[in-house]
């Protein structure tokens, strides 16, 4: 029987995403998955519960989170940038501080609101 180092079994996180679906066991793996009609430990060790046992759930579930981290990395690039361009104005003396607070207010909308995209859309308004 021959020996391996540990890194060769277990590839980098960074590359692979390793799911498990926990019935009661634990193993170890990236991400841990529990249905809801699992176990009161399954629950609790997993990063990822499914409410029900429809497994289908769980690309909804990826695809929400995507989006989500695509639109956080939106609003941190816009904000560096927004913020770069102004404190170099500033420094340069072309951009007086009324000014420079208004546009910071300004662009922090504009990031609030493009956070409002992951918003559930319903298709009855009122309800």
């Amino acid at each position: 029987m021959e020996l391996c180092d540990q890194a060769s079994l277990h590839p980098p996180a960074s590359r692979s995403l390793i799911p498990l679906f926990i019935y009661g066991t634990l193993v170890e793996a990236n991400v841990g998955i529990a249905m809801g009609s699992g176990t009161d430990v399954a629950r609790e060790s997993a990063d990822v519960i499914l409410i029900g046992s429809d497994l289908s759930k769980l690309v909804e579930t990826l695809r929400i989170a995507r989006r989500c981290r695509g639109i956080i990395m939106q609003n941190f690039i816009g904000t560096l940038v927004v913020d770069s361009i102004g404190v170099g104005m500033a420094a340069f003396g072309l951009l007086n501080p009324l000014l420079a607070a208004f546009i910071h207010v300004t662009s922090e909308l504009a990031f609030i609101l493009n956070s409002t995209r992951l918003l559930p859309r319903s298709s009855k308004i009122g309800q």
